[in-house]
């Protein structure tokens, strides 16, 4: 089956970006833009988001085969001196898909990586019913409503909710806008990214993405980025990549937490423009 690519505007070098679990590419509007004027940005999403992917498939999904497909998605359509940008899950799909295809790649931007330590795993992981051990957010993702009437009904009941609250209007608008598409049977509105495929993910956690770090090219230019208030990539985590790669740029983004890509797209554009114009990158 032909991976998708999803042309999101500019021309010249290439940026790919591939998006957080259940955040399609189109809420990364703000955070492109800036780019547009110098980059050919483009996509190539997880199954979840391809056209026709139907329900997830049952049990949890693999990070590593998102990381892999994202690899194989980059030889198919002959990508090549690709900045790679990824967000949460997407950083470490794109990871490990440049760990897999280092000829590929340019730079690597990782902005708030899931590259967990082990007790932190541990402490997401609860219990069913059954006593089998489930991440508490897939469990989360299954409740989750995606029927809408209609854009503003969706706004309006998300605007208040927790995930949202320090969210500009516009940003939320650009989730709205590019979350939803129309339900198939015609009425309202259901979510591009389902809460089956979410909770797939999620489930599928890569607990062994510190290995992949060590496979990188070791000339890759490497820029992380976390929040500085994230409660998912924490202090102590950002010290073992420093120890695994040392070469790598590591910065703080002062009082935003794991979601900073969508509450701070300006900042966060202007960083990573920074270190792309510092290190050069596509030369």
């Amino acid at each position: 089956m032909s991976r998708p690519l999803v042309e999101l505007g500019g021309a010249g070098p290439l940026l790919h970006l591939a998006p957080a679990n259940s955040f399609p590419l189109g809420v990364y509007r703000p955070l492109l833009e800036p780019w547009l004027a110098r980059f050919r940005v483009v996509g190539i999403p997880p199954r979840g988001l391809w056209p026709n992917a139907g329900p997830a498939p049952e049990g949890p999904g693999s990070w590593e085969s998102v990381g892999e497909e994202l690899a194989a998605g980059i030889v198919e359509h002959d990508l090549r001196d690709v900045i790679a940008v990824g967000h949460s899950f997407g950083a470490v799909a794109s990871l490990v898909a440049a760990a897999r295809r280092p000829g590929r790649f340019s730079g690597l931007v990782l902005l708030d990586p899931t590259l967990l330590l082990p007790a932190h795993v541990d402490s997401i992981y609860h219990p069913d019913e059954e006593g089998v051990p489930r991440h508490m957010l897939a469990t989360r993702a299954r409740f989750r409503r995606a029927e809408f009437a209609s854009e503003q009904e969706a706004f309006d009941y998300w605007r208040p909710r927790p995930l949202f609250r320090d969210w500009p209007d516009a940003s939320l608008w650009h989730y709205v806008r590019g979350g939803l598409r129309p339900a198939d049977d015609g009425a309202g509105l259901t979510l591009v990214w389902q809460p089956d495929w979410e909770a797939h993910y999620y489930e599928g956690l890569y607990r062994d993405a510190w290995r992949e770090i060590g496979r990188l090219e070791p000339s890759l230019p490497v820029l992380l980025i976390r929040g500085g208030t994230t409660d998912t990539f924490t202090p102590a985590a950002a010290e073992r990549f420093h120890e695994i790669r040392p070469s790598a740029t590591i910065m703080d983004l002062p009082g935003f937490g794991h979601l900073f890509p969508l509450t701070a797209p300006a900042r966060t554009a202007e960083l990573i423009t920074n270190w792309i114009r510092s290190s050069r990158p596509t030369s």
